[in-house]
């Protein structure tokens, strides 16, 4: 009687054993959409785009801390994907997917062990290429004392996308955090004190009141990457792509320099005497000639100020801010070491 029962208590456990292994070995299954070559996405791959991250989880260290700044207001900081060795990457407001280049440390690694949530394949006259645009899902991404996990990816092997645009000249960059990462998030960059935050909406508070709130629309067809109005001595308003990623103040294509009554000089560089906001007046700007069918506004336009991104509220907030006397110290979290210069490695924000 007692072997009986001890025989099937034991079957009991080998088959309990192997449906849990088979559940760990099950892949994750991605989506996945044909188009033709050039043809914009459609509805399951913007659907796809427009996803938020599945959960943020906040350390009790989650504060603000001082970036890398590259070119004037380029804002760098240290982040890690899937657990990999934290690495540099920009604030890419520009980017709605958060990326990942070739300059990352593990990048091989990523692509052989990242989930894939979408698949693209791009049909080009009956001829298909397979894996053309792969969104992955990411476990974690972490930074700054935050660890966002289910946020979507993608792994960038060349880059030739202007929508993603950066400076290959910044040594061991990794990558970009765009809107898959940042919507539902508050990020504040006090750009005078080198200094960021990134925090849940109920857990945001303003330094200070606010002189300007800008609001701004993000849409998947959109690349799912903000836009801002602004307006011009002449009355007339134009629609701009916010880039922290672009160290310019305005970028401008020819359309709407001609609807602005805007001449450039010879180099390509437009003087505009006065430019506003949301009703905010915010003086003199130079703006450079783009052959883009959009316009940008980079972050030589708010290197003055705390610019605070309200993804969840869709505003951006200006407010004043001067450098201080006594700046932060080195090693905060998820910051690049200051102290070591350029070539040094990043400190660990976790």
């Amino acid at each position: 009687m007692k072997r009986g029962m001890i025989f099937r208590v034991s079957v009991l456990v080998v088959a309990a054993l192997l449906c849990a292994c088979a559940g760990r070995g099950r892949k994750y299954k991605p989506t996945h959409s044909v188009l033709p070559a050039g043809a914009p996405l459609d509805a399951r791959s913007l659907e796809v785009l427009a996803q938020k991250p599945a959960e943020i989880a906040q350390a009790d260290k989650a504060k603000p801390f001082r970036f890398k700044k590259e070119q004037d207001c380029r804002v760098l900081f240290a982040a890690s994907v899937n657990k990999t060795e934290p690495c540099l990457f920009s604030l890419n407001t520009a980017s709605g997917m958060t990326f990942v280049n070739t300059e990352h440390f593990d990048v091989d690694k990523l692509a052989k062990k990242a989930k894939k949530n979408h698949i693209v394949d791009s049909d080009q006259a009956g001829v298909v290429q397979k894996d053309a645009f792969v969104i992955y899902r990411a476990d974690t991404i972490e930074f700054g004392g935050l660890s966002v996990r289910g946020a979507n990816f993608q792994i960038k092997y060349a880059d030739t996308d202007d929508k993603d645009v950066f400076d290959r000249s910044v040594l061991d960059m990794c990558g970009g955090i765009g809107t898959s990462v940042l919507a539902p998030l508050v990020v504040s960059v006090d750009y005078p004190n080198s200094e960021i935050s990134f925090l849940p909406p109920n857990l945001f508070v303003h330094k200070s009141t606010p002189v300007a709130a800008i609001p701004f629309q993000i849409a998947p067809d959109k690349g799912n990457i903000p836009y801002i109005e602004l307006s011009f001595a002449n009355g007339k308003k134009a629609q701009f792509r916010l880039d922290t990623a672009s160290s310019e103040s305005l970028l401008l294509n020819d359309a709407t320099a001609l609807e602005l009554d805007l001449v450039s000089d010879i180099d390509g560089i437009y003087s505009i005497p006065a430019v506003s906001a949301a009703g905010y007046r915010m003086g003199a700007q130079t703006a450079s000639r783009t052959i883009q069918p959009y316009n940008t506004a980079g972050c030589g336009l708010f290197q003055k100020y705390r610019m605070v991104l309200d993804y969840p509220a869709r505003k951006v907030y200006l407010e004043e801010s001067v450098p201080s006397k006594t700046p932060g110290q080195p090693g905060l979290p998820g910051q690049y070491d200051m102290l070591n210069g350029s070539g040094a490695a990043p400190v660990s924000p976790f």
